[in-house]
């Protein structure tokens, strides 16, 4: 492994690396270090995967993932290879930043996959990967919360590769659950939420942020390059040549909708959203989509949604927020019109309105009561929260027969207007929305009450909608 320093880490010193277990942060006990370094070991010669674990006692402002990242691409973490060879890029960073001063909430752990890795090691695995570390770290038992994590990330390997690790307990808490124990906890979900469950991510203003590991994956060497030139050249065109050669007649509708199809998408920020209604969903549905889910996702797109015909037919009164945002910004991309006979009824559409305002208004204020110190993780979140109340605003406009203005400045400005909030120090946050520069809140923003003013303005103006 070697090193180069880059302006990109923003002048984040970062040592050379030692080995496979780089402690800089000099919290890790002895034991902890060599049960890694041989479990580390054995991996790479049986299956040339590498996996290196690396602890810094502070990173700045910088995101532990942007500093995983760049770890992984500076040290070569996993063989270069050539196409086709199946150790290339096959590498894993663990990054922890240990609690300051022994405060909760402080520390910062990321697992960073190459592409190589990210096969048999996806984010859902990672995350669970991550949970069976969080207590023992929260606990500041470093040593044996990051030998927890390697043990698990070998198993990753070996399960993937076919082989034996003689220095690793055999898998319990990593293993796959039932698939009967999904989809009884699926049915249970639409039960509770009258199956709302199925659009929450339109809720929230789209599927959400990037993947917890590099822009949708990607080589240590390029990521992001890769990551955006396969977004460019994989039209939605291709994905609906894709779809329709799997599935033939079985596909009803294949839909673009959200920030893509309304002419407001922001490149590397916002998602390319589609939704396929097909004449049922089974096994043999799956399996035939399979390779062109796949190469979507691996591009940096989120799967499309899926629904029966019939599920189609009847979910307007499940939904019709997210209804009349689809049929307001939407594109046709493949079989016919599935808007023939949906009606959204207004009064169905004031009360999921009245709800989900209330509902994001009750927990922004949770995590600005949890948050209040903590400007940066504040940002996050109302970064995330903000293309979801765009849509609120956006309903609102159309309930009231207003016209709804494209452009998120004059979204804002036009609702602001008919609802009565003030726009006064939300300049930063439609700036980010549009493109421009990330949002970053100061400690005691000014821009959080506005905000959390706006949306409680908001949710009033609607109660009193009929």
């Amino acid at each position: 492994m070697h090193i180069v320093f880059s302006c990109a880490l923003l002048q984040l010193a970062v040592p050379q690396p030692r080995g496979y277990v780089n402690d800089f942060a000099g919290v890790l006990d002895a034991a902890s270090v060599a049960h890694m370094d041989s479990v580390i070991a054995e991996v790479r010669d049986k299956t040339r995967g590498e996996i290196a674990v690396v602890t810094l006692s502070a990173i700045g402002d910088r995101a532990a993932a942007d500093v995983a990242l760049q770890i992984g691409r500076q040290w070569g973490v996993g063989a270069k290879g050539e196409a086709g060879d199946r150790a290339k890029n096959l590498g894993v960073v663990v990054l922890l930043v240990p609690l300051k001063n022994h405060r909760t909430g402080t520390g910062q752990l990321f697992i960073a996959t190459g592409r190589g890795a990210e096969g048999f090691l996806p984010d859902v695995r990672v995350g669970r990967i991550r949970d069976a570390m969080t207590p023992l770290l929260a606990r500041e038992e470093y040593g044996a919360g990051l030998a927890r994590g390697v043990d698990l990330l070998a198993q990753g390997f070996a399960q993937e590769f076919g082989v034996t690790l003689t220095g690793v307990p055999p898998p319990r808490g990593d293993v796959p659950i039932p698939i009967s124990w999904i989809v009884v906890a699926v049915i249970v979900l639409l039960i509770a939420t009258r199956g709302r469950i199925l659009l929450l991510p339109l809720w929230f203003g789209g599927f959400g942020g990037r993947r917890g590991g590099w822009s949708g994956g990607g080589s240590w060497g390029a990521a992001r390059e890769d990551a955006s030139r396969m977004a460019s050249t994989l039209t939605v065109e291709h994905l609906a040549d894709a779809v329709g050669r799997a599935i033939g007649e079985r596909l009803v509708a294949l839909l673009l909708y959200g920030s893509t199809a309304r002419g407001t998408h922001v490149p590397q920020r916002s998602d390319v959203n589609t939704l396929l209604i097909c004449d049922a969903v089974d096994e043999r549905l799956f399996e035939a989509l399979a390779p062109s889910i796949r190469d979507w996702t691996r591009a940096g797109h989120p799967a499309p949604l899926i629904f029966t015909e019939r599920e189609w037919r009847e979910s307007a009164t499940a939904f019709p927020i997210e209804y009349e945002e689809v049929r307001e910004a939407h594109r046709l991309l493949a079989g016919k019109d599935p808007w023939q006979g949906i009606t959204v009824r207004r009064e169905d559409l004031r009360h999921q309105l009245e709800h989900e305002l209330m509902g994001k208004l009750v927990r922004l204020r949770q995590a600005y009561g949890t948050l209040w110190g903590d400007p940066k993780r504040l940002g996050s979140v109302i970064r995330g929260s903000a293309p979801g109340f765009l849509t609120m605003l956006r309903t609102v406009l159309r309930f009231s027969g207003k016209p709804v203005p494209v452009r998120p400045a004059e979204l804002l400005s036009a609702a602001a207007a008919v609802i009565g909030f003030s726009t006064d120090g939300l300049g930063p946050l439609v700036r980010d929305v549009e493109g421009g520069p990330a949002l970053r809140l100061g400690r005691g923003d000014p821009l959080v009450p506005a905000y959390l003013a706006a949306l409680a303005r908001t949710a009033q103006y609607v109660t009193q909608l009929r």
